[in-house]
């Protein structure tokens, strides 16, 4: 399994990568540039940044970790933004495909501090991404469904939405309205549900191959588990966006209670259209 750090500020992540990690973003690269580039928008409020749409990681470059010691193996890192780098702790996390199939976190994970539960947990928990107009949630679906076309393109599955839910503490509500999140984390805030839910794409780089053709005939066809996680592209894209619309968009314009949501955050051009730059070259860190 890949090892992760996190840079003090937790604004950073270095993901250690598997050979078929950077052979699929290489692969991806000119393509996944052009679609951060055109996610970006100008912001009103400052002619000077740019505002990115898109829910897909932040990639910012490859770096292989080389030791003096010729007999330990080279180690490729992965620096990405982490879209978790909330104000607020994270109390729960939902890993969401789309899948129904066992898709049941295990006792074990229950069990931890901080769980990563699953799309039956979510259903059953009866949680939502709720946002304070029709509008705003559309944007959302709008961008989601234009990043999960852009990687059934590039003919990728096993991508989830992750949700982190902050449990708001009720005694401190005037708090929160003064705290302020960083770039790059996008976020609802539900006070009548009094959780904070902070959400992005993961896990972008698994190409849907031979091996993975076989895993769908085996398990979906043969074992006839027709909602198995593995699944074509096109047909995992399509029940992504449905479970989406069903299950975990929703808005309320007619609460009382105080709704904001953050969609997209500004931040300077450099950052969004020099991304990926880095990632055409693997430097070397001794």
């Amino acid at each position: 399994s890949s090892f992760f750090f996190l840079t003090p500020d937790q604004r950073y992540i270095l993901k250690q990568c598997t050979a078929n990690d950077v052979h699929s973003i290489r692969n991806i690269l000119t393509r996944y540039r052009a679609h951060i580039e055109s996610s970006c928008r100008n912001n009103g409020e400052d002619e000077e940044k740019t505002i990115s749409t898109s829910l897909l990681p932040r990639l910012f470059g490859l770096y292989s970790l080389r030791f003096a010691d010729p007999s330990i193996p080279d180690v490729v890192l992965l620096a990405q933004a982490n879209f978790f780098a909330a104000a607020h702790k994270i109390h729960k996390k939902f890993d969401l495909k789309g899948s129904t199939h066992n898709r049941f976190a295990s006792e074990r994970e229950c069990k931890k501090d901080s769980p990563v539960f699953k799309d039956l947990d979510w259903v059953e928990q009866g949680h939502r991404l709720r946002f304070p107009s029709k509008k705003e949630m559309d944007d959302v679906r709008d961008q989601l469904q234009r990043d999960t076309e852009f990687l059934s393109s590039c003919d990728l599955i096993d991508y989830s939405l992750l949700v982190g839910v902050h449990e708001m503490d009720k005694s401190m509500l005037d708090c929160y309205e003064k705290n302020s999140e960083p770039f790059r984390v996008v976020y609802t805030r539900s006070c009548g549900e009094r959780i904070i839910c902070y959400f992005g794409i993961v896990d972008v780089l698994t190409p849907y191959g031979t091996e993975k053709a076989l895993e769908t005939l085996l398990t979906g066809t043969l074992m006839c588990c027709r909602d198995v996680s593995c699944q074509a592209p096109d047909i995992y894209h399509h029940r992504f966006m449905q479970f989406c619309n069903d299950q975990i968009l929703d808005y309320d314009e007619s609460s009382t209670d105080s709704l904001s949501a953050s969609l997209f955050h500004a931040m300077g051009p450099s950052d969004e259209r020099q991304q990926g730059a880095d990632s055409s070259r693997t430097d070397k860190l001794e």
